[in-house]
């Protein structure tokens, strides 16, 4: 049989250290989020395509289900696979995962030995027993209130964070939640996104549509069809957000283009109304 290429090395570093060698499937199906052997497997089961956005850590139990092909069941999908890793990939960057905590070891010296460490703490008692303890990263645990964003609106700006990073994507750029994630974080200075205050809710709406805003000239010269439907999604999304229905939707199209009759579907409209109706859908409050 012949031997599969490897992927680069470059690639492989970013696939490892992306996913904390966390197997996505463990993380999408079981919420298990802790630190596997494993491999990286091409989601497409092609070996010879290792782009990045191709490769995926997998613990071995769940790369040889993947790779295997079963008539009695309806095996996972390739479409699948990539929504728990963004799901993983998203939780480590918001910093969403439990800190592995290693458990004290205890290491029996020869008399004569005498120990030092650097970063790690060690105490040596009269019997000649070490207790070693690797030093821990706690993470301190805010207790969220009604200050601080609703689940509702953490889940509305996650979309639109995927919304930049698919748009970088289509544009021709790499996938990187952890930059938008931080930009986001630094923007309004607070640790974690969910310590956001609500009455910022709307701030930090306008904020990432202003990064979508920079992004689709680049996505409407090179995808037009994309960019258009990034359009839609926008004004949908914001729809929802401000409780207007398909029918209200269109009817604040005509008023906003001045039309005599309301437009009957969003594919009607020319790029320029288009865009138009979708900034002022933006402009427009919850009322």
């Amino acid at each position: 049989m012949a031997k599969q290429p490897n992927s680069p090395k470059s690639v492989e570093t970013a696939v490892l250290t992306q996913s904390r060698r966390r197997c996505c499937l463990c993380f999408g199906l079981e919420k298990d989020a802790a630190v596997k052997d494993g491999q990286i497997a091409h989601i497409d089961r092609n070996p010879k395509n290792s782009a990045l956005d191709n490769l995926v850590f997998l613990c071995f139990n769940h790369h040889h289900q993947y790779d295997s092909r079963s008539r009695q069941g309806k095996g996972f999908t390739p479409a699948e696979l990539k929504k728990y890793r963004e799901e993983l990939y998203r939780a480590i960057e918001e910093g969403a995962l439990p800190d592995d905590e290693p458990t004290p070891t205890i290491i029996r010296l020869h008399p004569r030995f005498q120990t030092t460490t650097g970063d790690k703490s060690t105490v040596i008692n009269a019997a000649r027993d070490v207790n070693y303890n690797p030093r821990i990263t706690r993470r301190t645990v805010v207790q969220l209130g009604p200050q601080h964003l609703s689940a509702e609106q953490a889940r509305n700006i996650q979309t639109r964070v995927e919304e930049i990073v698919q748009l970088e994507a289509e544009s021709g750029r790499e996938r990187n939640y952890k930059k938008w994630w931080g930009k986001l974080k630094t923007h309004f200075r607070v640790p974690t996104y969910r310590e956001i205050a609500s009455a910022q809710y709307e701030d930090v709406i306008a904020w990432l549509q202003q990064q979508v805003a920079l992004l689709r000239p680049k996505l409407r010269r090179t995808n037009n069809p994309k960019w258009r439907n990034s359009l839609y999604k926008g004004i949908w999304a914001r729809a929802r957000e401000v409780g207007m229905s398909k029918e209200e939707v269109h009817a604040f199209a005509g008023s906003v283009l001045a039309m005599d009759a309301p437009p009957d579907s969003l594919s009607d409209l020319g790029e320029r109304n288009l865009k138009k109706v979708h900034d002022a859908l933006f402009r427009r409050t919850r009322g």
